[in-house]
């Protein structure tokens, strides 16, 4: 899915598209609401099922931040960060996972160089406040 809310053209120069978000989670209804809600705010947002692909595309899209779940079937979250980090990427990246008391995957997410995180469930309003946080309103 890509939510675009300006119309943006393909041709339009890259600094005055909205910013690109990226999020990554294998539940689709996550996604769906995340995205709906960034789009509200005028971001572009990208979603994929799982870290693999987030990898995969990164680079072709971009994008100004990655919102990324911790636990998916395919790559993690953490792998996600953990990657990302190791090529020196420093796009903002804003991990959200649920609660897990064997471990605090948010402590390690932070570890591993993420900028900020959020426990589920969340209302998206959150993850729209965080996003602009990180990015200095530029949606």
């Amino acid at each position: 899915m890509s939510l675009d809310p300006g119309g943006a053209s393909a041709a339009q120069p890259r600094d005055l598209q909205p910013p690109t978000i990226l999020v990554v989670d294998d539940e689709a209804m996550v996604r769906m609401d995340i995205c709906a809600a960034l789009a509200d705010r005028g971001y572009r947002c990208i979603d994929v099922a799982d870290g693999a692909e987030a990898l995969a595309r990164f680079d072709a899209l971009a994008p100004a931040l990655v919102v990324t779940d911790i636990y998916m079937t395919e790559t993690d979250g953490l792998e996600v960060i953990r990657q990302l980090r190791r090529q020196r990427i420093e796009t903002p990246i804003l991990a959200i996972s649920g609660a897990d008391h064997k471990y605090d995957v948010l402590a390690i997410a932070k570890r591993l160089g993420a900028n900020a995180t959020l426990e589920k469930p969340f209302v998206v309003e959150e993850v729209v406040r965080v996003v602009d946080a990180l990015l200095g309103g530029a949606g």
